[in-house]
């Protein structure tokens, strides 16, 4: 059952892009095809390495995942060592390096701020002085919309 699923993860077709660009339009996100984000598998004791050592002070790797708002899995990578940011995973993954083949022009995906802003990522505003960090500021109705449309609200 898991090698069917993981053959079944595929970047989305041109329809499934129109769909899932058509269901972030609602929320203010036009031309989003889908969401991308790191976490975290703790390692209790095999690959104790220095490099493997990083979050929360606990053995880790790392991996990401590109979903749609289906729900739908559309890439991942997974195994990079658990020290190192979102950022550094998303520039050795297959997402950015072969970007100019996935994304067609004005598509993007959903990042957090561990991501850096670029043309097919759009994250948070900076938390830079000048920018309102209430629940009605940008950061607030950035997460609202995020959390409405992964909810299916």
């Amino acid at each position: 059952a898991i090698v069917r699923y993981v053959r079944s993860i595929r970047w989305p077709s041109p329809e499934q892009k129109n769909q899932a660009k058509t269901i972030h339009a609602m929320h203010g996100f036009d031309g989003a095809i889908g969401s991308i984000d790191c976490s975290y598998t703790y390692l209790r004791s095999s690959d104790r390495s220095r490099e493997n050592f990083g979050h929360r002070r606990r053995f880790a790797f790392y991996h990401q995942i590109v979903s749609a708002p289906d729900g739908r899995i559309l890439q991942y990578t997974i195994g990079a060592p658990g020290s190192w940011p979102d950022s550094r995973l998303y520039h050795n993954s297959p997402v950015h390096t072969a970007r100019q083949e996935l994304f067609n022009e004005g598509e993007y995906l959903l990042a957090d701020a561990g991501y850096p802003l670029r043309s097919t990522l759009m994250t948070p505003f900076s938390k830079r002085n000048w920018v309102r960090r209430s629940a009605n500021g940008p950061h607030g109705v950035f997460a609202r919309e995020l959390t409405k449309l992964y909810n299916h609200e």
